[in-house]
């Protein structure tokens, strides 16, 4: 197969990225995803400590790590 000349196009979609506009507020999308990021983490460290109120070993958190979980996601996903 012989390519010399030939030109390849992607498409790109064109997807706005703001998700919601009121007024002069803009919420974008990868804002949504910060917070949905956060609740995760935040929703997983709960569920840890859960786990261990409940009587399952299976997580070995204390209270205090549970509640540092969100501390720890929320620099990592302003890397990310």
């Amino acid at each position: 197969m012989h390519l010399q000349g030939a030109k390849f196009e992607m498409n790109y979609p064109d997807i706005d990225p703001v998700a919601i506009a009121i007024g002069p507020l803009q919420v974008h999308w990868y804002g949504l995803m910060h917070v949905v990021g956060f609740a995760a983490a935040w929703w997983l460290g709960r569920l840890g400590y859960v786990m261990i109120a409940a009587g399952a070993a299976l997580i070995l958190w204390s209270r205090r790590q549970a509640r540092d979980v969100p501390a720890a996601a929320a620099p990592a996903q302003g890397v990310g």
